[in-house]
């Protein structure tokens, strides 16, 4: 391509994707340069400046060196790079907390009550036995303590083992928690952002996690020592947003990219990488096994105006945490849309693979010719698939249970607004319900739970201007529960708008997005709106606490700490305690950093 026609198309773009400036503009031209027409624009759904500036200096450098906004910033100098985290960020680096003033013994966790993992058990019912809460006491639910995890975020749901809570930060930081009193027993600084759950083998004092740059960690549980550090293999763009899932010895890994960002920059040869699943080795740490979603991604063709390369296929992200059948043969999980067209037949499907192998076993789509990516937001861009959309992918984590006839089924829940109900020996569909309209943020977006013989869902149908006029029905915030041998509708909780928050109806912020839990008769469910409720198993809600404010927390007190939207990261349920995460600051919500511990009076 001409210099001058590649100059002249960047210059056409400057308003959709980040353009060149000149290293002489002041800190301020940067940001308007740069960041302003795409952090603007509701049809992005990017976090707002405001949101931004909640991250320090330093992670907003990482961003845009080795995250999201890596290929948006690789024609800014570091200088420039240091000069627009300056101009954004107003958070300070504050690493103050309270430490404990007792010794953590191995009797103060094994052998006690827990929630070990993202779903529980290894087949993500999200469902605790051991708890005291129930719908006649739930009302005595009090705030205890509140943890500030720091950031915009805080989306690394914890795990509770006996009296000690383990929980992942946005700035690398996973800290071990007295469950009592927030103390902090110990904490270890990792290599990138903690997005997802820890996990902790139940038959000794082993703990896993996984940071943003697909490292993954083994600690000591009563101390924060290494045990041992592996690098996954990855391809550019390969990130980390799935929670581990734990077998034997093995350690199931889900991995995500961020290449669904990068055609925002129109010289982007969109695109080549793909999601996977890999087993690691729980006492080495050594890979066992790798399956890429997709094949190698080939050269396809050039875009008609911009003559720039296009791969495929591409795309199929893993985004949530794998599930493990009963007698551990089988691996389940979902996928995202293709990158590129055409979209693969392995996207927005749901994919079993054999435990022991990687080797997939069968592979059922639910939505074909769904190929997408964020230059779709932007009219007219040329890095859009012909395809374009509509991005109906599987976020929420794959449910694998058996009903009250013994009949093994695998559930799983779309941004569509459709639940699945599949064979898990061979992939074909029992019986599929809707209950949302769906969208790109909407439908059933990070999980469901399951008690007995019944599913309780959680829709989010949050509207979205690029979703105007593509579906058939009004949109359906709420609850839902449903038989899991027929999939019959039982009953529908629907959500009402907040008479107390503008901002949350401006932007549509109605709806459960992030993960449900329960607990005996009782259901705990976060909405995109800040409120955090109790529900009976029957529909009936039964306790409400408005997470949207400010509090003062037990550690990093020159921070503010603050709740907002409840999202990506679920209930966690122990003995007479629950807690949960508020704030998330991305797809243009409410943000926030703080850890909410509630127990019984």
């Amino acid at each position: 391509m001409h210099s001058f026609f590649r100059i002249s198309l960047s210059l056409l773009f400057c308003f959709f994707s980040c353009p060149f400036v000149f290293s002489d503009e002041s800190a301020k031209q940067l940001v308007e340069s740069n960041c302003l027409n795409c952090h603007l624009d509701p049809n992005i759904q990017a976090p707002s400046l405001e949101s931004m500036s909640w991250y320090t200096k330093q992670g907003l450098v990482a961003v845009m060196q080795r995250g999201k906004m890596k290929s948006q910033s690789a024609h800014l100098t570091q200088e420039e790079q240091f000069l627009i985290a300056d101009f954004i960020s107003e958070a300070v680096v504050d690493d103050q907390f309270e430490e404990c003033q007792f010794d953590l013994k191995k009797k103060d966790v094994l052998g006690k009550s827990h929630w070990s993992s993202w779903g529980v058990t290894n087949t993500n019912t999200r469902y605790q036995p051991d708890s005291d809460i129930d719908s006649r006491n739930v009302s005595n639910l009090k705030l205890r303590w509140v943890f500030n995890v720091k950031g915009l975020e805080s989306r690394s749901p914890p795990v509770v083992i006996g009296n000690l809570l383990i929980i992942g930060t946005s700035t690398g930081f996973i800290y071990a928690l007295d469950k009592k009193t927030g103390c902090v027993h110990w904490s270890y600084r990792a290599e990138g952002d903690i997005r997802s759950s820890p996990l902790v083998k139940l038959n000794n004092a082993f703990l896993y996690f996984i940071d943003s740059y697909l490292t993954v960690y083994s600690l000591n549980l009563l101390d924060g020592s290494v045990r041992w550090k592996t690098d996954l293999p990855s391809e550019e763009f390969n990130f980390s947003t799935g929670s581990p899932v734990l077998y034997g010895s093995k350690l199931i890994i889900p991995i995500s990219t961020i290449e669904t960002v990068m055609p925002l920059d129109p010289f982007h040869e969109c695109c080549k990488t793909s999601g996977a699943v890999v087993a690691v080795d729980v006492y080495t740490g050594e890979l066992i096994w790798n399956h890429r979603v997709l094949p190698k991604a080939e050269l396809i063709g050039k875009r008609l105006i911009t003559r720039v390369k296009k791969f495929a296929p591409s795309g199929a992200a893993v985004w949530s945490t794998p599930t493990i059948d009963s007698s551990g043969n089988k691996i389940f999980f979902g996928t995202a849309q293709s990158l590129q067209s055409p979209a693969s037949e392995f996207s927005d499907a749901i994919i079993a693979l054999d435990f022991d192998t990687g080797k997939r076993i069968w592979s059922h789509q639910t939505t074909p010719k769904d190929a997408f990516n964020l230059a779709c937001m932007i009219p007219l861009h040329p890095s859009c698939p012909e395809e374009d959309g509509p991005d109906l992918d599987f976020g929420a984590a794959v449910i694998y249970t058996k009903d009250n006839q013994g009949k093994e089924i695998v559930i799983a829940g779309q941004k569509s607004g459709w639940v699945y109900a599949f064979d898990p020996k061979d992939g074909q569909k029992i019986w599929s319900k809707r209950l949302g309209r769906g969208g790109k943020l909407g439908g059933v977006h990070w999980g469901m739970a399951t008690k007995g013989n019944t599913l309780f869902v959680g829709i989010s149908d949050r509207e979205i201007p690029s979703d105007e006029g593509l579906y058939d029905m009004k949109p359906s915030p709420g609850l839902y529960s449903l038989d899991i041998s027929t999939g019959n509708l039982l009953w529908v909780s629907s959500i009402e708008l907040r008479k107390d928050c503008e901002e949350c109806n401006e932007k549509n912020l109605l709806g459960f997005s992030a993960p449900i839990s329960i607990t005996n008769d009782v259901i705990f469910a976060g909405s995109l709106d800040g409120r955090f409720f109790a529900y009976t198993t029957q529909g009936k809600r039964v306790w409400t606490f408005d997470t949207k404010k400010d509090f003062i927390a037990v550690n990093a007190y020159s921070t503010k700490a603050k709740g907002g939207s409840i999202d990506a990261a679920g209930p966690v349920i122990v003995d007479d305690w629950v807690f949960t995460n508020s704030g998330f600051g991305g797809h243009d919500q409410i943000p926030g950093n703080v850890l909410l511990a509630f127990s019984l009076e």
